[in-house]
């Protein structure tokens, strides 16, 4: 007769296919069921006021964005862990495993963990596929842009760009960190649990085909990281100042000059995450990483550090370049680079009847201006220490 082993853990309850598919229709149930409501009152609105065709194409513009996010993202998911799964490489050999769950309640929890990582893969690209839908008018009008026929004064791209491309570039690139991210961490957990990945009291530990997953993933990653470096150049135009808005003087010679070689400090990473699996040490991976990290920290506070030490001294000369080049753009976007500077000379014949006769423009003459009011009340009242 067969003694019970008294060492065995019990086992997780299984799922059942019928609760899988009841549970899937409750959500969707529950997830479309306001917006048809939504979509229902808006057609009905639209159709009253006689836009009923932009609503249909506002709604085709979502369902296309939405099912093309969807399945891009399912599939990038779901392709990864259906790689960590096909994985044929024995697991590392474990060394005093002291404190961690054996091998049976691992093989307990194997059915329930590769269930919950395909629902969280499904449930992710949900969630990007939702937040696509919504910024659907960033598809559309980088698809249908056009050129403004003039460039930036520090890029010099099309106008064009910054209003049409660059929206959906930034949207691109936040989804595919996310997505690539996200992807590491199924794939890391999946390795773990199918014992290609195994905690000792030195580390964790990987065998090959774990490492050469998670390495090109890695360098995916990074690549993502040197296309958002690289867009974030593009971002200092947008810049906003008190002094005037766009990129200023320590922005183009200390920011942006650290940004580029960050974006090739990205690329480097991406190559040696792409051969890590095959290099002694991974030491240089993480110095790499580290590198970039550091970098980062690195120019923002030169930056900071030029802007208070070589720009506020002098702002006025430092900045002029850059304070007309914002005039001239802004002349020209208003449509207003045919002015004409006369001379006023005022009269000092001021009588009753005019002052009466401009009452609106008496009226709207400010007295004090609050920003400059501030500051010299700052200079002349403020109570400051001696030493």
């Amino acid at each position: 007769m067969p003694f019970p082993n008294e060492y065995s853990s019990p086992r997780l309850p299984q799922f059942r296919k019928w609760n899988i598919v009841f549970y899937f229709i409750v959500f969707l149930l529950l997830s479309f069921s306001g917006k048809a409501v939504s979509i229902v009152t808006d057609f009905f609105w639209y159709k009253e006021i006689g836009f009923d065709s932009f609503f249909t194409k506002m709604v085709l513009a979502k369902l296309s964005v939405g099912a093309t996010v969807f399945l891009t993202a399912f599939a990038f998911l779901y392709a990864n862990l259906w790689t960590a799964r096909r994985v044929s490489r024995l697991p590392l050999p474990t060394s005093g495993q002291s404190g961690t769950f054996s091998s049976q309640q691992w093989n307990d929890l194997k059915p329930f963990a590769q269930k919950a990582l395909t629902i969280f893969c499904f449930l992710t690209a949900y969630l990007m596929a939702q937040r696509s839908a919504g910024q659907w008018e960033l598809f559309l009008k980088s698809f249908f842009a056009a050129p403004f026929g003039q460039g930036d004064p520090l890029f010099n791209l099309d106008i064009g760009f910054y209003i049409f491309k660059l929206p959906l570039y930034r949207l691109t690139a936040n989804l595919g960190l996310g997505l690539v991210t996200l992807s590491g961490l199924i794939v890391t957990a999946d390795y773990f649990f199918n014992g290609r990945i195994i905690l000792t009291h030195s580390g964790p530990r990987l065998n090959l085909s774990a490492k050469v997953h998670l390495s090109i993933l890695c360098g995916l990653l990074s690549l993502l990281i040197a296309f958002y470096l690289h867009l974030h150049m593009y971002d200092l135009l947008f810049k906003q100042r008190e002094i005037a808005p766009g990129a200023g003087f320590a922005d183009i010679k200390a920011y942006l000059p650290g940004l580029k070689a960050l974006r090739y400090l990205a690329l480097l990473m991406a190559v040696i995450c792409w051969l890590s699996p095959w290099l002694a040490n991974g030491r240089v991976l993480a110095g790499t990483g580290a590198a970039l990290l550091l970098g980062l920290l690195a120019i923002r506070t030169y930056a900071e550090t030029v802007q208070k030490f070589q720009v506020a001294p002098n702002e006025i000369v430092k900045e002029t370049p850059y304070l007309l080049e914002s005039i001239r753009n802004t002349r020209q976007a208003y449509g207003i680079t045919d002015v004409q500077e006369l001379e006023f000379n005022p009269e000092l014949s001021l009588t009753r009847e005019k002052l009466k006769n401009n009452d609106l423009t008496i009226k709207n003459i400010r007295l004090w201006e609050h920003q400059p009011l501030l500051t010299s009340y700052g200079q002349l009242q403020e109570i400051r220490t001696y030493y």
